[in-house]
């Protein structure tokens, strides 16, 4: 069973009516004011459904007047917009997206601002699940498949990477699957740039603990090899049905990836052959100068493996 340790949970609540709703399922009680941004939004938008809400943000399903397709709709949470970093690093997260335009990376609209309301509008696809839900379900996932997701993530991957943009926030939660099979990376991202290493640390800090790499937790130079870590992560649960190292203490789960290696994925299952098992220890390394040094390296091994 896949415990995503640490990690940030969507909370739904199309049902709550009043200003204020309740986190649950073990996350902090959060009070967010959800009829402010409704009524900001609605000047401009027709709400068709609240989709739920983290600790900074909001989400609701929308269609923009005039305009018959929908857009996901992700408004900075009032009580988190009232401090000017966080402002600023949705603005960081959104023009970074708007940069992106690649068919496995979910379109973003550049920032915008109604009536004190920070949001932007995502791409919305009806008819895909995240792929938690997806390992949820299925557990561990056939090789040809696994291989083929972390293919398209990759390739998104490369994309941004090739213009200067790091997702560092890379988990199942983020990765939209359809019934096709195609995918589409979520929650791009943040400029690559010395000076934010401020902003790294914020969306390592939203990252369940399994999925954040050795450099991310000492707060050391990040790159784009981190969100090849991450990649790692997720195409071992996809392999094993466990990520690299699980338990609900994210402490225990970083001192694990601090000071041990993982069992290869072929000795937790038959199925995966050694070769492609020595891909996904290599994205792994605790050292990045010992990973691939960009996604289509990593693409290029992984199809060699399977050869």
């Amino acid at each position: 069973m896949r415990i995503a340790a640490g990690a940030t949970t969507m909370t739904d609540f199309s049902e709550i009516t009043g200003d204020t709703f309740r986190r649950v399922d073990g996350v902090a009680a959060a009070q967010l004011n959800s009829r402010q941004v409704e009524h900001a939004l609605s000047t401009r938008f027709d709400i068709l459904k609240p989709l739920g809400a983290d600790e900074r943000a909001l989400r609701y399903l929308a269609r923009e007047r005039g305009f018959q397709s929908r857009l996901l709709i992700k408004a900075l949470a009032p009580h988190v917009a009232r401090d000017p970093r966080q402002r600023e690093l949705f603005y960081l997260e959104s023009y970074a997206g708007s940069k992106l335009s690649h068919f496995n990376i979910a379109k973003t609209g550049k920032p915008q601002e109604l009536d004190g309301i920070y949001f932007c509008a995502v791409e919305n696809k009806q008819d895909g699940c995240a792929l938690s839900e997806l390992l949820d379900r299925n557990g561990w996932l056939a090789l040809d498949r696994a291989v083929e997701i972390a293919d398209q993530i990759a390739s998104a991957l490369d994309h941004a990477h090739s213009l200067g943009v790091l997702h560092l926030q890379l988990q199942p939660e983020s990765i939209l699957v359809e019934p096709s099979g195609w995918v589409l990376v979520n929650d791009f991202g943040i400029e690559s740039s010395a000076k934010l290493d401020w902003a790294y640390r914020e969306r390592a800090g939203r990252l369940a603990a399994p999925y954040i790499s050795v450099e991310q937790m000492m707060s050391a130079k990040i790159d784009h090899r981190s969100d090849l870590y991450s990649l790692g992560v997720i195409l071992y649960e996809m392999l094993t049905d466990r990520v690299p190292f699980d338990s609900d203490d994210g402490d225990y789960v970083r001192e694990k990836q601090l000071s041990h290696a993982p069992a290869p994925p072929h000795l937790i299952s038959m199925d995966v052959p050694e070769a492609v098992s020595g891909v996904v220890m290599k994205l792994l390394e605790k050292d990045p100068n010992n990973r691939f040094n960009c996604a289509a390296d990593f693409q290029a091994a992984l199809y060699a493996a399977l050869n």
